[in-house]
């Protein structure tokens, strides 16, 4: 019986990529620095590339900020910005721009009725917990698991033991959502959990997941037959 429900944040519950979208033209006029939107599309290439690796276990998060912007400078031939500025800039209005990924409020306010819900998200604590409120979501989590608040980055088992150690359930008890195969699914499927992969292109690896969806609204739609917790 499922007595908690665990949730990726960026892009299964907020819209990275969009948030960003709307703040990076800003973000490169206070740095004095040409924008276009071939600077964005670098921009979330180059953060695909390296979170995809870090994803793997390729490389480490840490310093991921300073190699995303070099090469991004690079790419765009800008020469002479610290990376620190636009790093720093962009992630400060973040904290106050969250688009909501379609469906996500519905979803939660389903799923908190009937079980707590919790995010669980690779990111800063502070940046995090402030864009979730941003996007009127905070309000039916339970709380909320941080890779930097936890000390260990999905999919690191230690992560998602954190998670379970918190909520007080063990993995059979346990619902995963999120759009990553590697970071949301693969380790909590091994570890008991069911996985439920948000997979709006129908081009993920699904193998991993118990359930596929579409769109939030499907996995609103798939949990809505599974039993409450007494």
């Amino acid at each position: 019986m499922i007595k908690a429900v665990f949730v990726d944040v960026d892009d299964t519950l907020i819209d990275f990529y969009a948030s960003a979208h709307m703040v990076m033209d800003g973000v490169f006029r206070d740095c004095d620095l040409p924008y276009s939107e071939r600077a964005f599309e670098s921009y979330h290439r180059v953060s695909e590339m390296l979170w995809d690796r870090v994803n793997r276990r390729l490389m480490s998060p840490e310093g991921i900020g300073k190699l995303r912007w070099e090469l991004v400078f690079r790419e765009l031939g800008i020469e002479g910005c610290p990376w620190e500025q636009p790093e720093e800039l962009l992630f400060s209005r973040l904290r106050e721009v969250a688009v909501p990924i379609p469906g996500a409020k519905q979803l939660l306010q389903s799923l908190s009725r009937r079980w707590p819900v919790y995010a669980a998200s690779n990111s800063g604590g502070n940046i995090q917990h402030r864009r979730l409120q941003v996007a009127g979501l905070s309000g039916y989590l339970s709380g909320s698991f941080v890779s930097s608040e936890i000390g260990f980055v999905k999919p690191d088992p230690r992560f998602f033991e954190r998670c379970l150690e918190g909520a007080g359930v063990s993995a059979a008890e346990a619902v995963m959502i999120g759009d990553n195969p590697i970071t949301d699914m693969a380790t909590p499927k091994a570890m008991g959990f069911k996985t439920c992969l948000l997979d709006p292109k129908g081009d993920k690896d699904r193998s991993q997941a118990d359930f596929s969806a579409a769109s939030l609204a499907e996995i609103e739609e798939m949990l809505a037959a599974a039993p409450a917790a007494e």
